[in-house]
């Protein structure tokens, strides 16, 4: 009987893994992560305090197979519609403070698949979503594996 246990126990745990390595590496089962970029850029580097900062996030199939992902919640709505960025400065992370929305479970119809070599891009005013209310110096990153897509590069912007 003991023996039986272990043997359970031991898939129990194996399956658990395998589940967590699966969902953080692939979406909608087309193609690894690691074959899709992210960058996120602005027009700028330095604003004044209440001056729009257009942020924009690019996704790119680097890969050589199709890759599915549901853009729900990222820039490339183009509009906030959740918290995607690490947005940072002196004090610590700033607490996203844009709209949050609900929805019903997605559609095929709602997904985005890229081809090799595609690309689609997005905008967004930060301030719709995030409040720069104070002079100083803002590091903004796209957050790691947020619905499907792997974290962008780091990018500052100086608010004067």
């Amino acid at each position: 009987m003991t023996r039986i246990i272990t043997i359970l126990a031991v898939l129990i745990i194996y399956s658990c893994n395998t589940l967590k390595k699966n969902n953080g590496s692939e979406s909608k089962g087309t193609t690894h992560i690691s074959s899709v970029q992210t960058t996120i850029s602005t027009n700028k580097s330095v604003y004044k305090i209440g001056e729009p900062i257009e942020l924009s996030l690019e996704v790119k199939n680097t890969g050589n197979k199709p890759y599915t992902f549901l853009p729900w919640g990222t820039p490339i709505e183009n509009k906030f519609t959740g918290g995607c960025l690490e947005v940072t400065d002196n004090n610590g992370v700033l607490e996203y403070k844009g709209i949050m929305v609900k929805r019903v479970s997605p559609t095929e119809k709602d997904y985005i698949t890229l081809e090799t070599g595609e690309t689609v891009v997005g905008k967004v005013n930060l301030l719709d979503g995030y409040k720069l209310k104070e002079k100083g110096v803002y590091t903004i990153q796209f957050d790691e594996t947020y619905n499907g897509l792997p974290e962008s590069n780091t990018i500052k912007v100086k608010i004067k």
